[in-house]
């Protein structure tokens, strides 16, 4: 599948997994994580380096040398306050926004919380320009979806969710990454 997409053939194969491993999915789970409890030092800098955030490894380095003990946040924290002048206002931007999405996860929907963070960040219009855009675009809007039904059905809150989506991972119960092409159309088809 990867090599027709590079040559950009369009082809179809319902593979059945491969959802939580794409990057977008990964980008949107950090984000969860980080908002449920941003001293995860993973998920947080995940989130940074992601292209939702954008920062570099070598700021995410200066970051952590600005505060070495405790954990990532308490740096960044540190940094927006005191770390080197190019980096304190996209910091201190970066942790109003945080502060605002957490404030939202104690009264909003998880599935409105997902569309601020992709109309804030940009990361729809981001993962759309990537290599294979449509398809990482087909997951996010999955990823909304897959939300709403859950607090339709099971449970409200984003720690639930993430609960939910590590049991799914646990269980080798992957998705199918979201259907962008069908069986009728016309394009090389992978069936075995």
């Amino acid at each position: 599948v990867e090599e027709f997409r590079q040559l950009g053939i369009p082809v179809y194969a319902d593979m059945g997994t491969g959802y939580f491993g794409a990057q977008e999915i990964q980008t949107v789970v950090s984000f969860l994580k980080v908002i449920e409890n941003p001293h995860q030092d993973i998920p947080l800098a995940a989130l940074l380096l992601s292209p939702a955030v954008g920062l570099t490894s070598r700021e995410l380095a200066e970051i952590r040398l600005v505060r070495r003990e405790g954990d990532l946040y308490e740096s960044l924290v540190c940094c927006g306050r005191r770390g080197p002048q190019e980096l304190r206002k996209p910091i201190r931007r970066l942790l109003k926004d945080l502060r605002a999405f957490r404030q939202q996860a104690q009264k909003d929907s998880l599935e409105n919380i997902i569309l601020t963070f992709y109309e804030k960040t940009g990361y729809l219009m981001l993962a759309g320009a990537m290599p294979g855009g449509a398809q990482r675009q087909a997951n996010l809007w999955a990823m909304v979806q897959r939300a709403r039904q859950f607090e339709e059905n099971t449970a409200k809150g984003i720690y639930a969710f993430l609960k939910y989506l590590e049991g799914l991972e646990e269980s080798k119960s992957d998705l199918s990454p979201a259907a962008i092409m069908g069986e009728k159309d016309d394009l090389v088809r992978i069936m075995t």
